[in-house]
């Protein structure tokens, strides 16, 4: 698996690099709703090409997107990143992404977070295309809201605390 897991991320080199140069160049700072709704709206169209339904939530700040897949199995599972970073408008115009001779990205955001974002994408596509994360074909609606108190069930009382150690 490790092996196919690397294969398979190789090949996608080359795509990684340009969509996290894309999310990474557009100013998204947090408090700005137009850099953030403009980045989601990136992220949001990669995650329809996955099957995800997708949701913006707004509030006076930012611009908040939910993407659902609902697969074939009884489990729920919670990813959470953001697009926001601590830059004003205009810092990716002075300091757009680039990839350095050592193979390190650079840009406003691109560590924290924007880089996770396109992993998610990307590790997403993996599974689906391998068949790991099945997605039925019949079309069904998809769950109007994350599973009620996820933080107090009992996967999530040992899987959480496995986070932060």
């Amino acid at each position: 698996m490790k092996d196919t897991i690397k294969e398979y991320l190789a090949g996608q080199y080359d795509a990684y690099v340009k969509d996290l140069e894309t999310l990474t160049n557009i100013d998204s700072g947090n408090g700005d709703l137009q850099g953030t709704e403009a980045a989601n709206k990136f992220v949001a169209e990669k995650m329809q090409e996955l099957g995800a339904v997708t949701e913006f939530r707004y509030n006076d700040r930012a611009c908040h997107l939910i993407s659902r897949l609902k697969g074939s199995g009884k489990l729920s599972i919670l990813l959470v990143a953001h697009v926001d970073t601590v830059f004003n408008r205009g810092e990716a115009a002075k300091r757009p992404f680039k990839v350095d001779e050592n193979g390190f990205a650079w840009g406003p955001g691109v560590g924290d977070d924007k880089a996770t974002v396109v992993e998610v994408i990307y590790g997403l596509n993996f599974l689906i295309s391998k068949k790991l994360f099945i997605i039925p074909t019949a079309k069904k609606k998809a769950a109007p809201r994350l599973p009620k108190r996820l933080w107090q069930s009992f996967l999530s009382r040992q899987i959480l605390p496995l986070l932060w150690t």
